[in-house]
């Protein structure tokens, strides 16, 4: 899992040179199960563009199972982001939250972690993932 560390957050990027919390969920399902999950990139402005965000997040409900029990890999959390539910983490081994915010890098940080864990709202796993 070490190549998802320190990728430098880039608006709508989705590549190892630069991603933003859905591009980094869409790199890893690529790299790691070789499934192409929806890009999404051209139907928001940027990661501040919450109303357009909102409705890709209702659009994409139907992609993935809520997680009941422990998550896995591959798992993708919800997390609370200011008072919006609109930043993703993916779950690259048990245990453990892979994501990125705006001015930082990604990073894997454990999901015991107090400063992730009150934070996340719900795992949810793709349809094709399982």
């Amino acid at each position: 899992m070490k190549k998802y560390l320190d990728i430098p957050f880039v608006e709508k990027g989705r590549e190892f040179s630069g991603c933003d919390c859905w591009g980094l969920v869409v790199l890893f399902f690529k790299t790691e199960f070789g499934i192409n999950i929806e890009d999404h990139s051209a139907e928001y402005k940027d990661v501040h563009d919450l109303q357009s965000i909102a409705g890709i997040s209702a659009k994409e409900k139907d992609r993935w199972i809520k997680v009941e029990g422990n998550p896995q890999r591959g798992d993708v959390a919800e997390i609370c982001w200011g008072r919006n539910n609109y930043h993703v983490g993916i779950v690259p081994t048990a245990g453990y939250l892979l994501h990125i915010e705006e001015g930082t890098t990604a990073r894997i940080v454990p999901l015991r972690s107090e400063r992730i864990k009150r934070r996340i709202i719900n795992f949810w796993r793709h349809v094709g993932a399982g």
